[in-house]
């Protein structure tokens, strides 16, 4: 006969309530032997937790100082860039303007040059005129220093 139909007849056996218990203890044995498995797992956990919060409160303070130390380069950094800029900005406008007054400088000595050149030619005319001048001159004289010398000869012949 099955168990339930015997349950309802009102019979029991004998073994049914030392099994029952015994289930029971099984049971109750297991539930507090997960309970403690759970709390030792806890206590770990927690220590865990404390350790990493500790350890993070030392990686808080030890990179505290290196934080401060990378903003204040972080704003150094910042500010030589402005600056850096400020003075590529300042060397192209006076690049800028230099460009424009050695163009300028650059124009005045190609107009000194070519007025030079062109004095120069004038010098060189009026110093050959003034050579052809004087050869001419020079040739005249000694045409007319041989007159000379004739007429010193005939007077001089005359006192003698």
């Amino acid at each position: 006969m099955p168990l339930l139909a015997m349950l309802q007849a009102g019979e029991s056996p004998g073994w049914i309530g030392p099994a029952v218990a015994f289930s029971l203890v099984v049971i109750s044995l297991a539930s507090l032997l997960t309970a403690v498995f759970c709390l030792v797992i806890a206590r770990r956990a927690s220590q865990q937790a404390r350790m990493v919060s500790e350890t993070l409160e030392h990686l808080k303070t030890d990179l505290a100082p290196a934080f401060r130390t990378l903003a204040e380069l972080t704003q150094d950094g910042r500010e030589t860039a402005h600056v850096v800029k400020a003075e590529a900005v300042a060397i192209a406008e006076l690049s800028s303007r230099l460009r424009g007054q050695v163009e300028t400088a650059a124009e005045r000595v190609r107009e000194r040059l070519a007025n030079l050149e062109a004095l120069y030619d004038v010098l060189e005319e009026e110093i050959e005129e003034t050579a052809l001048d004087v050869a001419a001159g020079l040739r005249s004289l000694r045409r007319g220093a041989g007159w000379f010398a004739r007429l010193r000869r005939l007077l001089l012949r005359g006192r003698r």
